[in-house]
């Protein structure tokens, strides 16, 4: 079984965490058990970025942990997604 738990990163990112966090739609958590070579993609993180949402980056961090014997978890990666929020449109696409 697994978790991989989802964190907005405070460093490095524009978009300011508080805003990030009310993009969450759904749990930050991710728990399931996956069987070996179960290749199937997860979909784990599900953002609802509205459309006057500030431009800038988000990073978010996730931490993947395994439930060893005895019900604890050992953290296995940790790893970071990098997402762009910007506009695009008519006019800034006819300016560029």
């Amino acid at each position: 079984k697994y978790t991989i738990t989802l964190e907005p990163e405070s460093v490095g990112g524009t978009v300011p965490k508080s805003i990030i966090n009310s993009w969450f739609s759904g749990s930050k958590t991710f728990t399931e058990t996956v069987a070996p070579g179960d290749e199937l993609p997860k979909k784990i993180l599900r953002l609802n970025i509205p459309d006057n949402a500030p431009e800038g980056s988000v990073i978010i961090k996730l931490s993947i942990k395994k439930s060893v014997t005895g019900g604890a978890e050992e953290l296995i990666s940790t790893q970071t997604l990098d997402f762009a929020v910007k506009r695009t449109g008519l006019i800034r696409g006819a300016v560029c």
